[in-house]
């Protein structure tokens, strides 16, 4: 039998336990993929374009304070890319 693994946002496993603020989700990036602050950062512009099936934002921002605090809302699905 084939499959195909479809990868998904390397940040979607650390909000499945719940909210976390974005500089604890730069640390877990750096401690789990060698990850500096600005590689890590650059990762959460594509964690707010995930969609659900009815093309709903999966990712919600709220404000703790003054940072920012990130919540899975939705279950994300895989965007199939067309062929070159």
């Amino acid at each position: 039998m084939d499959f195909r693994l479809r990868a998904l946002h390397p940040y979607l496993h650390l909000l499945q336990s719940g909210p976390k603020l974005e500089s604890e989700i730069v640390f877990e990036a750096e401690a789990r993929y060698g990850w500096r602050e600005r590689r890590a950062r650059d990762h959460f512009t594509s964690l707010h374009q995930l969609r659900d099936a009815d093309d709903q934002p999966v990712i919600a921002e709220s404000q703790k304070g003054h940072r920012k605090r990130l919540e899975l809302v939705g279950v994300p699905v895989h965007v199939e890319r067309e062929a070159p």
